[in-house]
């Protein structure tokens, strides 16, 4: 199962690329509070939150009912990445949690969540080619230009990771 916190969901949407998402993955699960900070304010706008709730229409992805707080395990993160992480523990099998956020992804690996950041998907398009090189970094500078918090390491990692692919950085 495929979970997503709301960052990887706000960073392809606001680059007009949620559809990538899709093509990637044919199902994405969002927990209730997931998709409540979508739709109320979290950086998208009418348009954003109208192609969010046609893709819950479609069906590819889908809202988790809002989990009871007697089974949200106290994790000191958002709401958000708390329930993304409880809809995880709660469903068995192989899971897969789109986080950016540090702690939250530290706290999935330590429960033994599989986890992929918005620069590991704009990855695996490059790989699935879905997504060029150019784009991809088009994709990073709208990123750091739009005030998304990279780190200088991850940045490298990722420009690394693109040399691999490409051989031309």
């Amino acid at each position: 199962m495929i979970v997503s916190d709301s960052s990887p969901i706000v960073a392809f949407i606001q680059k007009n690329e949620f559809r990538l998402l899709n093509a990637l993955f044919s199902t994405i699960h969002l927990p209730f509070t997931v998709h409540a900070e979508l739709v109320e304010g979290s950086g998208v706008d009418m348009v954003q939150v109208q192609e969010i709730e046609e893709a819950v229409t479609a069906g590819w992805i889908v809202v988790e009912p809002l989990l009871e707080e007697s089974r949200m395990t106290n994790f000191h993160l958002g709401k958000g990445e708390t329930e993304a992480i409880t809809v995880c523990l709660a469903e068995p099998g192989p899971h897969l949690l789109l986080i950016d956020e540090r702690k939250g992804r530290r706290v999935a690996k330590d429960h033994g969540i599989d986890i992929l950041g918005t620069l590991g998907i704009i990855k695996l398009a490059i790989t699935r080619n879905l997504l060029d090189e150019s784009k991809a970094l088009d994709n990073l500078e709208h990123l750091l230009t739009a005030g998304f918090f990279l780190s200088s390491d991850v940045v490298r990692r990722f420009m690394v990771s693109l040399d691999r692919f490409s051989g031309k950085l």
